[in-house]
């Protein structure tokens, strides 16, 4: 079910990202607004003829929504935006089914957690 992998996310990016004692990502929790957004993206890319696979437009909806604008404007030093940035693909890519992660527009997320999941990363 996408809705309860898109809450699951919301509530680990607000939770673990932004809710940990001491974390410049204080105001970066997501809202509903934010949610919105973000299901109306996939709605719309995946309902159309010769739409995406709901899997795609769940990461690339999440990437338009705020990852992509992560440290533009926040105060986020470009590195402290990059862990947060990456720890976000991790966490998304880990709820979409593995049988999906195959196809060739996923790649860019599940190399860049392939390549991440080997380093430990500090909350913002």
């Amino acid at each position: 079910n996408i809705r309860g992998k898109m809450l699951d996310y919301v509530d680990y990016f607000n939770s673990e990202i932004c809710g940990s004692p001491g974390s410049m990502c204080n105001d970066l929790t997501l809202s509903l607004r934010d949610v919105l957004t973000w299901a109306h993206f996939i709605i719309g890319v995946c309902s159309r003829e010769g739409g995406v696979d709901v899997w795609l437009g769940y990461v690339h909806g999440a990437a338009l929504m705020h990852l992509d604008g992560l440290g533009l404007g926040t105060g986020l030093s470009h590195d402290d935006a990059s862990r947060t940035r990456q720890m976000a693909k991790i966490f998304l890519i880990s709820q979409v089914p593995e049988t999906e992660q195959k196809s060739d527009g996923m790649a860019f997320f599940l190399n860049e957690a392939k390549d991440t999941r080997q380093k430990k990363f500090e909350l913002c």
